[in-house]
């Protein structure tokens, strides 16, 4: 039983696990260098970044106008065979097309039509947008399709989201809170959030 006891210690103290190391090794390589060079695909969920340039505006040349395809109302249903314009109320087409005119003057920096817009009395100071008005892109107006029809006095907030370059991989939102007047929607505050 000594002898074999002896026997079994010989041959295992023979096998130093040389070979056994060198496929360990081997496989590690291989699998690493095979998952280093695969190919990666995009996630068909994540939006395609797009710059959109600003248009000018037919009236005048030095203000920008937000372009036709960001002039979009967001929606609860992305596939939504109705136009977004059809689902907004009478007072969320109305607000819609206040806050477009608002942002071209906004990012231009025309406080003189800016003013035009503005609730009475306004109580705060008239901001302006402080970068480049043609690097602003990728313009949205979140919050439209929750607008139902309101009464005068009632108030309503909406955001404009934009990217202030078209490099950006940050949206910035500029909030406006807008008041119905018995002349209209009248904005009483806005300004960039963060």
């Amino acid at each position: 039983m000594k002898k074999r006891f002896k026997n079994i210690l010989i041959k295992t103290r023979k096998k130093n696990g040389f070979s056994l190391l060198v496929c360990v090794v081997s496989i590690t390589l291989v699998l690493g260098t095979l998952v280093g060079c695969s190919i990666t695909e995009p996630d068909s969920n994540e939006p395609l970044a797009t710059t959109n340039k600003s248009i000018p505006n037919e009236t005048n040349n030095d203000l920008p106008s937000i372009p036709p395809e960001t002039k979009q109302a967001d929606t609860k249903e992305p596939n939504s065979t109705v136009s977004k314009e059809e689902t907004l109320s009478a007072d969320g087409q109305q607000i819609k097309g206040i806050v477009e005119e608002f942002a071209v003057a906004y990012f231009s920096g025309d406080k003189e039509s800016i003013q035009n817009y503005l609730a009475t009395p306004y109580e705060w100071d008239i901001d302006i947008y402080g970068g480049a008005a043609d690097t602003v892109s990728n313009m949205s107006i979140k919050g439209l399709t929750e607008i139902g029809e309101n009464d005068t006095g009632n108030v309503c907030v909406v955001s404009l989201e934009y990217k202030s370059s078209p490099e950006s991989d940050m949206f910035q939102y500029l909030t406006i809170e807008l008041i119905k007047q018995s002349n209209g929607w009248k904005i009483q505050f806005y300004g960039i959030e963060g």
